[in-house]
């Protein structure tokens, strides 16, 4: 069994690796890393016709040429979930490998709204597979997508059962006993696998090893948005909120507080409409019955326009731009480019965390800033991860009970969490592999 660590190992996102057994490989997900592409695209790169080559040595994107004498034996690219970091480099990569994109139907789905949206086409088949199910991949594979809890719906983890045993890839996850959107983890299923003892290898997401706590539930976020939406005088005031696009549970949260305060919900920013969109395609949600969406400038100037003559304290907007992003939807309300008439006292509700690198950083700072100067009152951090920390992984590596532990998704600063976390469970180093990318196990 040879396992590669091709993106993701060693940073934030470009996440994708490979595993094979006898002339069966698969892939695991193929995504950005969304710094470099910010990056790229802040001197002068455009994403849409740069190629495969530039994109990778932008590293904006996995180098999978270490995969060049393996790609022949690929069964299937399997996609454990729709968010960037873990799906998006799909349409620079995808088409050098003869096999099926294989995820849950929303996850599908949301690739498909990329591709259609940057005008690509690729030639791999789509298989949509719900979690719950197995399907064989050559002669020697089977693989099983097993439900998980994260920030979006329809997350997997993936088992690939090979002679040699189980590899379990499970990367951006959390342990939810209290989802708002969706099941709670399948964790019958889970240890079944554990206590079989055929798991081989265990793909672990590392981002927040290092964190002594237990990641809190999707409910804790809600409890926080209700207080602020509902328990706080905003009689008069316009509200908007900031969060993930593909955070779907915490726009249906958004959502529900929003229609007790008899105000209508207007979605405005092209990520929504994507993430939405594929989401009543495939029965997640219905969110456009109880809202307005609006996705491109021209409609949002329109949409924005209408609500000034309804009045701006009869609704609750959702923007993107939690990253503090200038030419997000945010953005542009904050510099005045939309019409959007913030008074003294109105309500931004940011309900994202800030990812930590220098340009978001200083972004959100600048944002907050302007709006501040403008006399508006802030609510920050109104938030739960959507990943697991240490005490979680500890669970989560108990009910498994792996041969080997390979950290993925993350710095080897974080890595080094999970690496005290497995000796404090009684594995020694030569169980726990902290690869580097490009590197490989056997």
């Amino acid at each position: 069994m040879d396992i590669i660590g091709v993106g993701g190992y060693g940073e934030v996102g470009r996440n994708m690796t490979f595993a094979s057994s006898g002339d069966d490989a698969v892939c695991f997900d193929m995504g950005f890393n969304i710094q470099k592409l910010a990056d790229f695209e802040e001197a002068g790169g455009n994403r849409l016709t740069a190629g495969k080559a530039n994109m990778i040595r932008a590293e904006a994107i996995p180098d999978d040429s270490v995969l060049q004498s393996y790609k022949k034996h690929v069964k299937g690219i399997l996609v454990s979930h729709c968010h960037l970091d873990h799906c998006a480099a799909i349409p620079y990569l995808a088409q050098d490998y003869k096999a099926p994109l294989i995820g849950t139907p929303f996850t599908m789905e949301v690739i498909k709204n990329i591709l259609k949206d940057d005008g690509i086409q690729i030639p791999n088949k789509f298989h949509s597979i719900n979690n719950g199910t197995s399907l064989k991949l050559g002669k020697h594979l089977e693989i099983e997508f097993i439900n998980i809890t994260h920030s979006t719906p329809s997350t997997s983890l993936i088992a690939v059962h090979s002679p040699e045993g189980i590899v379990l890839y499970a990367n951006d996850f959390k342990l939810d006993n209290h989802p708002v959107l969706g099941q709670k983890p399948d964790y019958q299923r889970i240890k079944e696998l554990g206590k079989s003892g055929k798991v081989k290898a265990l793909v672990l997401d590392g981002l927040y090893a290092n964190v002594e706590s237990k990641t809190p539930s999707e409910k804790v976020a809600r409890e926080m948005l209700k207080e602020v939406m509902l328990d706080e005088d905003t009689d008069g005031k316009a509200i908007v909120v900031t969060c993930f696009a593909s955070h779907l549970a915490r726009i249906r949260s958004v959502m529900d507080f929003a229609h007790k305060m008899d105000r209508d919900v207007v979605l405005l920013g092209r990520s929504f409409m994507k993430y939405v969109s594929a989401a009543e395609d495939v029965g997640v949600s219905h969110y456009t019955k109880t809202s307005d969406i609006f996705g491109y400038k021209g409609e949002i100037m329109k949409g924005l326009k209408r609500y000034h003559k309804k009045g701006l304290d009869r609704c609750v907007v959702v923007a993107t731009g939690g990253q503090g992003e200038p030419h997000s939807v945010l953005g542009r309300m904050t510099s005045g480019e939309l019409p959007f008439a913030f008074q003294r006292d109105d309500f931004v509700i940011f309900s994202n965390k800030v990812i930590p690198t220098e340009p978001n950083i200083t972004n959100r700072a600048n944002m907050e800033k302007k709006l501040v100067d403008r006399g508006l009152r802030l609510f920050k951090d109104v938030h739960a991860s959507g990943h697991c920390f240490r005490e979680d992984l500890r669970d989560f590596i108990s009910m498994v009970n792996p041969e080997h532990i390979i950290p993925c998704q993350g710095t080897h600063t974080m890595f080094a969490g999970m690496v005290t976390l497995a000796e404090e469970m009684g594995y020694n180093k030569k169980r726990v592999h902290v690869l580097k990318n490009g590197q490989k196990i056997i």
